[in-house]
């Protein structure tokens, strides 16, 4: 299972500048230097590390970093070989609307929470993307539509926290000035 939980490429929308991995519950800001079907090579703090698969529980790739696309590729090669539930996590997070759901909780704050909390997030909703992922035969399958709407419902929710968070910061700065 922890396999198929690294596999989903969690992409987040913060703007951190290094890899992530998550071990034990512990998150590492790591540069990924290569994805092998096994295992994960990364450095961290001037060390290289070999880490099987079966100690990841998470991996965030940065988009532009030296080995993103190569690790990137790898990542979905192995998809292709693993259940729907980890491609409708991928597709969910290739949705986009972030800076849509962002600005939502900025102007409407718990309103654009519970909204998110009761729209039904299936993927024919977001057809563009899940054909452009060539996954539409799993559009019928159960398992990928239910991990697609928890994914795309925790990636809106997790957007509009923090366009509401950054509005409280500015309330405040402004208060206090």
């Amino acid at each position: 299972m922890k396999k198929f939980l690294l596999l989903g490429l969690i992409l987040f929308s913060s703007h951190i500048f290094a890899d992530v991995i998550t071990i034990d519950g512990l998150s590492y800001d790591v540069e990924i230097k290569k994805v092998k079907k096994s295992k994960v090579i990364l450095e961290f703090n001037n060390e290289i590390y070999s880490v099987p698969f079966d100690d990841i529980e998470s991996l965030y790739l940065v988009d532009g970093s030296a080995n993103y696309n190569k690790n990137t590729e790898t990542l979905l090669n192995l998809l292709n070989e693993e259940n729907p539930c980890v491609r409708g996590a991928m597709d969910a997070q290739m949705r986009g609307k972030t800076a849509i759901n962002v600005v939502g909780g900025m102007f409407f704050g718990p309103f654009a929470m519970i909204h998110k909390l009761v729209k039904d997030f299936h993927p024919m909703n977001d057809y563009n993307v899940i054909a452009m992922q060539g996954n539409t035969e799993l559009m019928k399958d159960p398992q990928y539509v239910e991990c697609y709407r928890q994914k795309a419902r925790s990636k809106a929710l997790t957007a509009n926290a923090g366009g509401w968070g950054a509005w409280i910061i500015l309330v405040l700065a402004a208060s206090s000035s």
